[in-house]
């Protein structure tokens, strides 16, 4: 209680809501998203890092065009054209593991 009548002091708060988090979240549903995140990385590492690079910072930073150039110090349409092959081949990346846990869950 004496951390929530301190203005400023998030301690308490963020305690809180590590335990709220803790309990809202079955173990099934944590370990399903733990290992979505991996394979999420397994398939990032499979780009180049350019692609990766631009891939992460469209969609997972939500970045424009104009920004993602700043950061990585390209040419807007260098990053552009970056953007589109490693959405393109991390399609095909995707494709390709869901196929592989369809043939992997067959009996």
């Amino acid at each position: 209680r004496s951390h929530q009548r301190r203005p400023g002091d998030h301690a308490g708060d963020d305690a809180g809501s590590l335990r709220e988090l803790a309990t809202e979240q079955d173990p099934a549903s944590v370990l399903e998203r733990s290992e979505a995140v991996s394979v999420l990385d397994q398939l990032l590492r499979q780009l180049d890092e350019d692609k990766r690079e631009v891939l992460v910072l469209a969609e997972i930073e939500q970045m424009t065009l104009a920004q993602m150039a700043e950061v990585t110090g390209v040419n807007p349409n260098t990053v552009a054209s970056r953007l589109r092959a490693a959405r393109q081949e991390f399609e095909k990346l995707t494709l390709r593991f869901q196929a592989h846990e369809r043939r992997r869950q067959q009996p």
